[in-house]
């Protein structure tokens, strides 16, 4: 996802940001960090057979797999993901100075909203969360809202968390819970940061509808 220059620019940032003494350290990516678990993995299978059976058929079949699917996201790019990883959690523990209240990864661009916390590694000091939320006049089609949902799902999951073990592919210490959604339609976001207080609202409004909504009130961190 990012260079080796590009992505030592970001740590420093990150480093910095902390060591001034920021209540909340807002990372924003456009494709999102945290996915559903079940798309998580199978974009890491597929990268996997991809790297291994470079050049040759499966490894050509998998590449045309990830273009046809669109597998771009962090995790199509497994060192990219770990990297961010490590860098969110060393802030999170406190490395660069006080741990920040909150370390918030903003994203959109999947169709979508949602929100999601890191609970593994559960040595952090700071809260590291997933917040997703997708564009102005975004109707999901149908069979992608049933994908997506699906995608959370706990037998979703499990099934596609034996591919990743039939692939070998290399285990993450990360862990992450969903905390709310998804929710479809047109959506817009809202953080609130008060001290070292975080919400997140999100407004929504279905197909039809002529006015947003508000359908979630959530807390990221306490004060």
């Amino acid at each position: 996802m990012l260079d080796d220059a590009e992505f030592d620019w970001v740590e420093a940032a990150m480093a910095r940001a902390v060591e001034e003494g920021v209540e909340h350290l807002i990372v924003g990516t456009s494709l999102p960090w945290l996915l559903p678990h079940a798309i998580h993995n199978l974009e890491r299978w597929n990268e996997t057979l991809n790297v291994r059976h470079h050049g040759r058929l499966r490894g050509r079949l998998a590449e045309a797999l990830r273009q046809a699917s669109d597998l771009e996201h962090w995790a199509a790019f497994g060192h990219s993901f770990e990297r961010l990883g490590a860098a969110l959690t060393a802030v999170a523990r406190g490395a660069h100075g006080r741990a920040p209240s909150t370390a918030l990864v903003l994203s959109g661009d999947v169709h979508h909203a949602y929100a999601a916390e890191l609970v593994a590694p559960d040595d952090l000091t700071g809260r590291v969360h997933q917040l997703t939320v997708s564009p102005l006049h975004n109707q999901a089609p149908h069979p992608i809202r049933v994908g997506f949902t699906i995608g959370w799902s706990r037998r979703a999951r499990r099934l596609t968390e034996r591919l990743v073990r039939l692939a070998r592919a290399e285990p993450t210490l990360l862990a992450w819970e969903k905390q709310a959604g998804p929710y479809f339609g047109n959506q817009i976001g809202e953080l609130v940061l008060t001290g070292r207080e975080a919400r997140f609202r999100l407004s929504v409004s279905e197909k039809g509808a002529t006015e947003l909504a508000e359908v979630l009130d959530l807390s990221l961190a306490g004060a």
